[in-house]
């Protein structure tokens, strides 16, 4: 089957599940009746952006030292400590023995991009988009510091990473994917790990919104470079739309009007309705993500690079 062709059906193939197994689809929740949905939509303002030059990048050891020394240093109650408590919180988790790679390379980044800042600076008083040395996009959250944002990076927010090819773009992406396995497939998971509403929580989470970008990213690098590598990613970040949120996905079924279909959230929440956060925008943007992803690549199963790698990324 041609490449192209074998890349849209997986991607077509996301608007119904699929998984091995025989496992059915999650029964479609019905709509909220829209009690509780804000009265005035703020305004957008666009915040602030640093640039981190290569040269003051720290190592991952440094970082690690130097992000302890600020939170101990940072008086009990300030959003210094608040915000480093939260960091190194993600630290512990992606340190232990079994934590996959990708989870380790995500908390590494925000280790370096959290030191640089506390180094010298107390907490932002609002959002700050900083870009790192190798393109990739974090986002400052009171009570979280600087989190990677897999959505802005290959989204190419505002222009800020133009320079960098899709290709070295996905290099950096693709060791920060988490290797996940449904119904006897692997599938990459770009991981989220903050919970809206619970600021002191640490959990991995997930984005139909990212994964859709991520697809389209890797087959737009499997274009521009022919590299089969960027193929796999590419069908390994569609994989997860064959996943129902409560199993970690992001596939979910709603009904509207006395019809049902699928829905892809911005953010998933594994226990919760699939209408819980539901934003439009997220889900035509994941859309988007998954109709340019049928430009790329083919997936390959027996890729061994994906079996050698298994007992470390998976969880």
């Amino acid at each position: 089957m041609p490449p192209r062709l074998a890349i849209a059906l997986a991607a077509l193939s996301a608007t119904v599940l699929v998984a091995a197994g025989g496992a059915a689809a999650p029964a479609p929740a019905s709509a909220p009746n829209g009690a509780g949905l804000p009265k005035v939509i703020k305004p957008y303002v666009q915040p602030p952006v640093v640039r981190v030059p290569a040269a003051e990048w720290p190592s991952e050891a440094d970082a690690l030292a130097t992000v302890r020394a600020a939170r101990d240093r940072a008086a009990p109650g300030t959003a210094e400590r608040t915000d480093l408590t939260w960091v190194l919180k993600l630290a512990r988790l992606s340190s232990v023995r079994d934590a996959p790679d990708g989870r380790r390379a995500t908390s590494a980044r925000m280790l370096k991009m959290n030191a640089w800042w506390y180094i010298t600076r107390r907490s932002p008083r609002q959002r700050v988009i900083a870009r790192d040395p190798d393109g990739v996009l974090l986002t400052y959250k009171h009570h979280h510091g600087f989190i990677v944002n897999p959505v802005a990076t290959m989204g190419r927010w505002r222009d800020l990473n133009t320079e960098w090819t899709a290709a070295q773009l996905a290099d950096q992406i693709a060791p920060m994917m988490t290797l996940r396995s449904y119904a006897g497939s692997y599938w990459g998971a770009l991981e989220y790990y903050d919970v809206p509403g619970e600021p002191d929580r640490v959990e991995p989470g997930v984005s139909a919104m990212g994964q859709g970008r991520a697809a389209a990213l890797f087959a737009r690098a499997w274009e521009m470079t022919g590299d089969p590598k960027y193929a796999n990613d590419a069908a390994l970040a569609l994989n997860g739309f064959r996943v129902p949120v409560n199993m970690g996905g992001v596939y979910s079924v709603v009904s509207y009007g006395g019809k049902s279909g699928p829905w892809y959230p911005e953010r998933a929440y594994p226990g919760k309705s699939p209408w819980y956060g539901a934003a439009l925008n997220g889900f035509m943007a994941t859309i988007l993500g998954l109709r340019g992803s049928a430009g790329g690549a083919a997936p390959r199963r027996s890729d061994s690079r994906i079996r050698s790698s298994v007992s470390t990324r998976c969880a």
